[in-house]
């Protein structure tokens, strides 16, 4: 009996374990993302999980390897959602797979502005983070970005503007309406979280770059 019991224990505590470090982790994200990094306090991200402060200690051992982590673990959904976005428009022209790439963006957006806020938290100074943020993730994920641009670009179809302007302004412009939900909500009175709403956000951005950005063929 007790023999039988042991290992149904064990899967029982192994599956306990995985849901505490995920609950830390979003927990993580919301009080880094509220507090940057320098206000974040363990004790804050234990307490939002549900948990205590050795017990987060013990499964994450530092502040910084717990930031390490909340990030890798934010990058690693935003790589697996762009890379079934390129999957899906496979084989349609490089502006139609930037439109598609452009609402599945706001949609991530509209889902996680937390997620979204925590990395531009990270990007308004130069630290040592944001030295390892861009050599590991940035890099990467931006220059997919330019190289689907530059091949719309190169089909004719988007006026010449430097990247560092265009990745910002569809950036800035997909995030900012979900990174500002409280104020929208109150001085428009409008939930940008509305599926409506979301929907509408990249029906307006992609008019904006067909009107301001798309040079219209001959």
């Amino acid at each position: 009996m007790s023999s039988a019991s042991k290992p149904v224990r064990r899967r029982r505590n192994a599956r306990d374990t995985a849901e505490l470090k995920n609950d830390i982790l979003k927990s993580a994200v919301q009080i880094f993302a509220r507090s940057g990094y320098e206000g974040a306090s363990l004790m804050d991200i234990a307490a939002e999980a549900g948990t205590r402060h050795p017990l987060l200690l013990y499964h994450f051992g530092s502040k910084e390897e717990l930031w390490r982590r909340t990030m890798a673990h934010i990058f690693d959904e935003l790589k697996g959602h762009y890379a079934a976005v390129a999957e899906l428009s496979r084989g349609l022209s490089a502006l139609d797979q930037l439109k598609m790439f452009i609402r599945a963006f706001v949609q991530f957006s509209a889902r996680h502005p937390e997620r979204v806020i925590l990395i531009l938290v990270e990007m308004r100074q130069e630290s040592e983070r944001l030295q390892w943020l861009t050599e590991e993730y940035l890099v990467v994920l931006l220059g997919q970005l330019n190289e689907l641009i530059d091949r719309v670009e190169a089909e004719g179809q988007l006026k010449p503007i430097p990247r560092h302007h265009l990745a910002y302004i569809l950036i800035g412009s997909v995030a900012t309406l979900f990174m500002v939900g409280p104020m929208v909500k109150r001085v428009y009175d409008v939930d940008p979280l509305d599926t409506d709403v979301v929907s509408a956000h990249a029906d307006w951005i992609l008019e904006m770059l067909r009107n301001g950005l798309i040079l219209e063929k001959p």
